[in-house]
Parts: C-alpha cells; sequence; structure tokens
C-alpha cells in the first residue's frame, strides 16, 4: 500500500467523518426530523466516531472540521471548506501548538486543502477532453496527490507512479469498508450475528483495498526514486507547482 500510494486508506481521515455524517444525516432526514435536532444527532455520531477510532491528529483535525460544518448546519448556512479548514487548524494548534509537529496532522491538512482548493481547476482543465463527471474524478486525488507529495517524499524513499489510477480503483470500497465496519464495531456486543455479518461485508471491501494495492505496487516501475533529505521535498514541491501552472495556464489559454 505504501509502494502504491494507498497508505491514507489505513489511516482514520475526513473522508472517513464525511461517510459517517452524510449517512447519519441522510437517514435523519429520511426520519423527518427538524435542522437542529438532525445536526445533534450527526454531532453526537461524529463524537462517538472519534471515541471508537481514538482521538489521532489526523481524527482531530477532520472531528472539528466537521464540527464547524455541524455549526453550519444549525444556523442555517451554507458550508464554506476553506473557512472551516482554517478554523479548524487555528483552534487545534491553539489548544495543542505540537500538533505541528505532526506528520499525520500535516497531511491531513495539506490534503484538505489541495482537494477544497485544487481539484475544481483542475477538472476544469480535464474537460474536455475527459467528460466533465470522470475530471472531477480523477481531479480529487490528483489534488490531493500533489498537495501531500512534498509531505509523503520525507516518509518515503521514492514516488508512487500510479497513485492516482489505485485510489480511483480503490474509491468504491472505501464507503461500504467504513459503514460496515463501525455497524460490526456497535452491533457485535448487543448482536453477534449481525456484527459477523457485517464483517464479513467489510472484509470484503477491504480485501478490494488490498487486492488494487497488490495489483499497483505489482506494476513495472511503481515507485521512481527520488533524492532524500531537505532538498527532496523542496525540489518536488517546485516541480508540482510547475507542472500546475503548466496545466491551468494551458487551460487558460485554450479557447472554450
Amino acid at each position: 500500500m505504501r509502494v502504491a500510494g494507498l497508505t491514507h486508506v489505513t489511516a482514520v481521515s475526513g473522508a472517513h467523518f464525511a461517510i459517517i455524517g452524510a449517512v447519519v444525516l441522510g437517514l435523519t432526514a429520511l426520519a423527518g426530523l427538524p435542522r437542529a435536532l438532525r445536526a445533534a444527532v450527526v454531532a453526537v455520531a461524529m463524537l462517538g466516531f472519534v471515541l471508537l477510532v481514538h482521538p489521532q491528529p489526523s481524527v482531530l483535525r477532520a472531528a472539528v472540521m466537521g464540527g464547524v460544518g455541524v455549526c453550519a448546519l444549525v444556523l442555517g448556512r451554507p458550508a464554506r471548506a476553506v473557512p472551516g479548514l482554517a478554523t479548524c487548524v487555528v483552534v487545534l494548534l491553539v489548544v495543542d501548538p505540537w500538533l505541528a509537529t505532526s506528520i499525520g496532522f500535516a497531511l491531513s491538512v495539506v490534503a484538505t486543502a489541495g482537494i477544497v482548493l485544487g481539484s475544481g481547476p483542475l477538472a476544469m482543465a480535464m474537460s474536455p477532453p475527459l467528460p466533465e463527471r470522470a475530471a472531477r474524478l480523477v481531479a480529487v486525488p490528483l489534488a490531493a496527490q500533489w498537495a501531500c507529495g512534498p509531505v509523503v517524499v520525507v516518509l518515503s524513499t521514492g514516488l508512487p507512479t500510479y497513485a492516482v489510477p489505485a485510489n480511483l480503483a480503490a474509491a468504491p470500497a472505501l464507503v461500504p469498508a467504513t459503514v460496515l465496519g463501525v455497524l460490526a464495531a456497535l452491533l457485535a456486543p448487543w448482536w453477534a450475528d449481525a456484527g459477523v455479518a457485517c464483517a464479513w461485508g467489510a472484509g470484503l471491501a477491504a480485501w478490494w483495498v488490498a487486492g488494487v494495492a497488490r495489483l499497483f505496487a505489482g506494476l513495472p516501475a511503481a515507485q521512481l526514486p527520488w533524492p532524500a533529505g531537505p532538498a527532496g521535498p523542496v525540489l518536488l514541491a517546485l516541480a508540482t507547482s510547475a507542472v500546475v501552472a503548466a496545466v491551468l495556464g494551458a487551460r487558460h489559454r485554450s479557447p472554450r
């Protein structure tokens, strides 16, 4: 999974909170609950999820940002991702300044920032020739990969060549793995058979992710060598900035 660029799947992140929050919010909407009560149920679900997976740095970032979204829901205001991310980073660093030294916290923040700020322009730059929906699907992991690259290279000796297609192939399994895994943890102490059934379903989804990782890690040149030391992240950040600028500049110069 390190070679294929899928290690982030094994860590609890904003994607998992988004899945749980969306499922709970959808169920409360189907139940016809008022907006304030829906927000309260989502907040309780997110707090319970934090307790279930333990408050690691990336978990805290995702939880606080989710809390900002819940506040927006209560106030009836549209969610704004950039102010939400900025608010949660400031709050967490004021409460615990040592989070600034956490690689997991940094990866969580830069991945979210990359998706929020970069996925839209990249999708526009790729559409056409790609259809709009396909361009958006590709733009999300591409933006996250480009944003996280200079931080990831600190932990690794190479760059994952197939990270974007590997993430696209693994993405369909993330929702059932997350939802069924949480249900298995909640049901097992009270209803063992249901817990086992959910665990089997989550296991099949995890099997798919592992199979995708093995497939892409076994391809030729699955990991490209990159300079080690302080120069590596700086060179990758410069190269990434140049590529992004070239892609967006080409899109800006081309006719619609």
